[in-house]
């Protein structure tokens, strides 16, 4: 009996995780973006900085978070003023999500 309930408990768990996970799709307009690093803190409180290599216009990210969150996803270009940090910050849930950016208007 005691096995049943491990298994049954490991499945539910398992099936929790899975269903909390998020997928972000990004198209770059631009050439100069090598790629992208989006930090966040996931399902277990880990705070995550997940890169992603520019494949011809396209980054992709996917992971969990527990609740929704502020995350930030930053460029490898430097800014050109104080102002311009070439990051952009927004609030994330567990969804699928589709980010358009411009490399000259970052957080545009």
């Amino acid at each position: 009996m005691k096995k049943i309930s491990l298994f049954v408990t490991c499945i539910c768990f398992q099936l929790s995780i899975q269903a909390s996970s998020f997928s972000i799709d990004i198209n770059i307009k631009g050439e100069r973006t090598k790629y992208l690093v989006l930090s966040y803190v996931n399902f277990y409180g880990i705070n995550i900085d997940d890169t992603s290599y520019n494949n011809n216009g396209l980054c992709h990210f996917s992971g969990s978070i527990h609740e929704p969150q502020k995350v930030s996803i930053k460029s490898n270009l430097a800014g050109r003023s104080v102002e311009d940090k070439n990051s952009l910050d927004f609030f994330m849930e567990n969804t699928e999500m589709h980010i358009t950016l411009l490399e000259d208007a970052f957080p545009d």
